[in-house]
């Protein structure tokens, strides 16, 4: 996190795998709910995850990034 009072901070979750239906792996399960542990904490943080398609980490219609921010969105964060 950049702790400048001057800026704003923004957390970078970064993407990992998830099963075609768009089920979160449980390693960027861990990440996502850290990154709401963090924005609990700091609710004028930002967040931007990442992640798209890939044979290997995402067959799923939805871009990896997304299915991690509906996630975290879900657990009552703001966009």
């Amino acid at each position: 996190l950049h702790t400048n009072p001057q800026f704003e901070e923004l957390i970078i979750v970064l993407g990992n795998t998830n099963s075609r239906e768009g089920e979160l792996s449980n390693v960027a399960r861990r990440r996502a709910d850290l990154a709401v542990t963090l924005l609990t904490d700091s609710p004028s943080s930002h967040f931007i995850c990442t992640g798209a398609f890939g044979r290997t980490f995402n067959r799923s219609q939805i871009p990896h990034g997304q299915i991690m921010a509906n996630y975290i969105v879900a657990r009552g964060i703001s966009v």
